[in-house]
């Protein structure tokens, strides 16, 4: 009990104990007010929200009942000449401003519905309904009722708990002399009530209240989710029959059927306009929810006591305890101070009395006593954590006096360098000396050292070993106060790694990784450099040359596809080392991607030399090639340029190679040749022609031509395909067949492709909405390059579908390149599009593989047979033979045949003999342009196309 040995402690709790007495007592009667306010707010409440509900309710049914009026009063309404579909909109124009309308409709006079939203009802009498009865004698608004037969063919209510209920409205419409014509009806859905009650309900203080609305019997029209509708009768709770007798409202506090005690108000409204419309609205909440409130104000107050006894509690003690205080702090910095804690600090007292001198005087003596202690602290600790630096550093550490003379080292100098203190200590750093740096380089650092104090760099030394070493070395000199140096301090590192990964890093970033051989970069700056350092000698003008050999392997695809990649770069690693053996420095071998590889000869005298060199590489190869257990034989093809004559620089010089070879490829020459006049003016021709094709486009240099395809019976025109055509400003008109590969090699024959299809089907698309000719397909052109475009089934099918042209009228033409190619990305976008309904005609038949399989593969439903069998049809019966079968395989597959190139008579009367085949060519028409073509259809309605031969006599 040493508590109540203090007076301040004694004095502290008497006070406490008076102030939590009469707190109580404040409490309780708090409490008790609070009660009742609180209970006379939440009864208030509940009858404001019933009176609203109430009020609202009669208002909407008022306004729903002018709603109807109106609608009667319509002249479109009472005028018998309007439509029932006029009507019909005008009550779905009523139902979409008020989404509760379940329904509205009209009858005639005798109670048969004549029209209703969504077409409902009509038809049916309802004579014997109340809303015809009642509605007939003027504005009936009719009480909440069950509807049977409209809940099996509307949607469920969002709020209604049951499946769906109805208020009735109603008003009969009336000629200018009072005749009764019919009545209008709006079923409004119950549903409407709900969404006022949720609204009503959306405060958060509201989430404990009930709202719920009952006939004056006592049903229950809208319940709760615990008190669903219908569930059971209000009728016998003391609110509800009070609200009856008083005709306006009651309040109750008592139990419901629920078992549950509530605070209950209740509001009874009648209509005036109809004595079938009675709300009778009841709010209500539970009392454990009304007085929770009251449960919350005593805890608050409750805690408002706490708070006050401590803040009474913290004043007390500070008062007693002011005269004391400061003895109590000396008191308990000298028990800190003899239990060693030297930080603590003497307080200070503003009063100058005894305590204040004593305390003041102490305060004094110790914080100069501590100031003192600290200093030699913080100096041995410096002491200790720069011994461990020297020692533990990863960094060798060399300390010498003025004179040099080593005074220290640490165990990283020991591990760098092999000498221990037994071996330096004393002497000077020159024991470490490599001898790769000569005198100017020591005279530089000691000048530098000298002037700024430091120097750092790159330097070579020797261990005791005898191995080199290079290290980044930092020397730091140490003054004194008279600005005289007293040591030097040398930090260093070995950076014999860092070294070997640069030197690697400098080799992977100038040399192929698979062969070791020089990549395409140091292959280049190679060839620069000896150009830049190999000028033309003034004196006799003459250029040193340069030999570049541009070698491609010869079916290394073939070996890598059958054998395996491993296989495959086993074999580059031999031909590399073969080629790297023929050539040596000066001269270089590179790689410069995939089988390709450059042979660089630096001071050629003339191009026999270079010959020479080739012919050598073609006889490395005449001998297969071994490769673990394979013995592999590959060809090669090299192109060869020399500067000057052929370039100036490494990339003109590979460049006019590399053309070299690709012409060698292309027309299946010798194994190797020069760089030309006429392969530049080739290369220059193309460059230039690259170029003006990437502004064609955009200039609108293309445009389509149509030739027509004639059937052979009849002649009836079949079919149109379109042509691209270029007409550039000075080439004039440049054949598809020049420019089409060039925008292939270039990537712009996508988007060049695509502009194609969407000219082609918008050009067809106004001529199918202008002539008879929707059994005429459209027949447009697709590159192989096309097809492996994975998106380009999307876009044929958004441009088709943009065009309105059905896809059974399109059919895209592709070349036997395309299947021999066997690409599966490429079977996959025919698939899908034939899929969707487009058709597909295999183009040139007969000048490729003509590999039937294809055929069968791919599912085409058109074979077209080149021109070139067409036109030597005639004299050759080995061309009418294929003709003959060509078209006899197609009739058995069941595709359409069409004749390509057909220009003569003669060639129509041999082609006769197959009177199911379809024509195309100059016998009936040359490629039109859109405006021609238009003429055409314009002057052939029966769409037959009589020869241009005829048409032109």
């Amino acid at each position: 009990m040493a508590l109540f040995h203090s007076l301040r402690s004694r004095l502290l709790l008497l006070l406490l104990s008076a102030v939590f007495v009469v707190t109580l007592i404040i409490t309780w009667i708090s409490v008790k007010q609070g009660q009742t306010m609180i209970e006379a707010n939440r009864a208030e409440l509940l009858h404001q929200l019933a009176s609203g509900m109430a009020f609202q309710l009669n208002k909407d049914m008022q306004s729903r009942g002018n709603e109807i009026q109106m609608l009667t009063a319509l002249s479109d309404i009472q005028n018998p000449q309007v439509s029932m579909t006029q009507k019909r909109a005008i009550f779905e124009k009523m139902r979409k401003a008020y989404p509760y309308y379940a329904w509205i409709g009209m009858t005639d006079d005798q109670g048969n519905i004549l029209a209703g939203t969504d077409n409902l009802l009509v038809g049916k009498s309802v004579a014997k309904r109340s809303w015809f009865l009642e509605g007939s004698k003027g504005l009936h608004l009719g009480s909440v009722h069950d509807a049977f037969l409209l809940a099996k063919i509307m949607p469920k209510p969002k709020w209604d708990d049951l499946p769906l209920r109805l208020v009735d409205v109603s008003a009969p419409i009336k000629d200018e002399n009072g005749k009764l014509l019919g009545v209008i009806c709006g079923h409004l859905g119950w549903d409407w009530a709900f969404e006022m009650r949720h609204k009503l309900l959306s405060s958060s203080n509201l989430q404990h209240v009930n709202l719920m609305v009952a006939k004056a019997d006592g049903s229950l029209l809208m319940g709760t989710e615990k008190l669903p509708s219908g569930a059971f009768n209000l009728s016998g709770l003391a609110a509800f029959d009070q609200a009856l007798l008083s005709e306006h409202q009651g309040f109750a506090i008592e139990n419901w059927p629920d078992n549950h005690t509530y605070m209950t108000s209740v509001v009874y409204e009648q209509s005036p306009e109809n004595a079938m419309l009675q709300w009778v609205v009841v709010a209500q909440e539970k009392m454990q929810d009304v007085t929770a409130v009251v449960n919350d104000l005593k805890v608050k107050i409750i805690l408002l006591l706490l708070v006050m006894m401590l803040v009474l509690w913290a004043v007390v003690w500070r008062v007693v305890s002011g005269s004391t205080r400061h003895l109590e702090k000396l008191t308990a910095a000298a028990d800190g101070i003899q239990k060693g804690d030297m930080d603590i600090r003497i307080p200070t007292v503003k009063q100058q009395d005894e305590v204040g001198i004593l305390a003041n005087s102490l305060s004094t003596l110790v914080h100069t006593l501590q100031d003192e202690i600290r200093e030699k602290t913080q100096v041995a600790q410096a002491l200790q954590l720069m011994a461990r630096v020297h020692d533990d550093s990863p960094q060798g550490i060399m300390i010498t006096d003025a004179n040099q003379h080593i005074l220290s080292i640490n165990q990283a100098f020991i591990d760098v360098t092999g000498y221990t203190e037994a071996d330096v200590l004393g002497k000077t750093p020159i024991i470490l000396r490599s001898g790769r740096q000569d005198k100017v380089f020591y005279e530089k650092l000691w000048h530098t050292l000298n002037r700024e104090g430091r120097w750092q760099g790159e330097i070579w030394n020797r261990s005791k070993s005898g191995e080199v070493f290079p290290e980044w070395l930092l020397i730091s000199t140490l003054k004194n106060e008279q600005n005289e140096v007293t040591h030097y301090i040398a930090i260093f590192s070995d950076i014999t790694d860092k070294k070997q990964a640069e030197q690697q890093l400098v080799f992977l970033a100038n040399h192929d990784v698979l062969t070791q051989l020089p990549n395409r970069r140091l292959l280049q700056d190679t060839i620069n450099r000896f150009i830049q350092f190999h000028p033309k000698d003034e004196v006799s003008q003459i250029t040193p040359q340069v030999g570049v050999i541009f070698l491609d392997l010869d079916f290394f695809k073939s070996i890598n596809d059958s054998l395996g990649h491993l296989v495959g770069d086993q074999l580059l690693k031999v031909i590399a080392d073969t080629l790297n053996a023929q050539f040596k420095s000066p001269n270089l071998v590179a790689r410069f991607g995939g089988d390709e590889f450059v042979i660089f000869m630096a001071g050629i005298l003339d191009d026999q030399q270079l010959i020479y060199a080739a012919e050598s590489v073609v006889s490395c190869f005449e001998k297969p090639f071994k490769v673990g257990d394979y013995s592999l034989q590959i060809g090669l093809t090299m192109g060869m340029s020399v500067y000057p004559r052929d370039g100036s620089t490494a990339e003109s010089l590979i460049s006019a190679a590399d053309t070299a070879m690709y012409d060698i490829k292309r027309n299946h020459r010798r194994s190797y040749q020069f760089y030309s006049l006429m392969m530049r003016e080739a290369a220059y021709e193309k460059l230039s022609m690259e170029n003006d094709l990437k502004l064609a486009l955009a200039n609108h240099e293309f445009y389509l031509v149509y030739q027509p395809q004639v059937s052979m019976q009849g002649y009836q025109l079949s079919g149109l395909e379109a042509l691209i055509r270029w007409q550039h400003p000075s080439r004039g008109l440049v054949s598809p067949k020049h420019f089409i590969p060039v925008l292939e090699e270039m990537g712009l024959i996508e988007e060049v492709g695509l502009w194609v299809v969407r000219e082609a089907l918008k050009q067809y698309q106004i001529w199918l909405a202008a002539y008879p000719i929707q059994h005429v397909s459209i027949s447009i052109n697709l590159s192989a390059v096309q097809l492996r475009n994975p998106k380009l089934t999307d876009m044929l099918q958004k441009e088709v579908k943009a065009s309105n042209v059905l896809c059974k009228q399109v059919i895209f033409e592709v070349t036997e390149s395309v299947m021999v190619d066997e690409d599966v990305r490429i079977r996959k976008e025919l698939n899908t599009l034939q899929e969707n309904g487009c058709h597909f005609a295999l183009d040139d038949y007969g000048t490729g593989y003509s590999n039937l399989a294809y055929i069968d593969q791919f599912n085409l439903s058109e074979l077209k047979i080149d021109q070139a069998f067409i036109q030597k049809m005639q004299n050759h019966a080995t061309d009418r033979l294929i003709i003959h079968h060509t078209i006899e395989m197609a009739k058995a597959l069941g595709m359409k045949v069409v004749a390509e190139g057909v220009e003569m008579a003669s060639q129509m009367a041999l082609l006769s003999a197959y009177p199911e085949i379809f024509i195309q060519g100059y016998y009936f028409d040359r490629p039109l342009s859109a405006e021609q073509m238009t003429q055409r259809l314009e002057t052939r309605a029966d769409l037959v196309w009589e020869p241009a031969l005829k048409t032109l006599n």
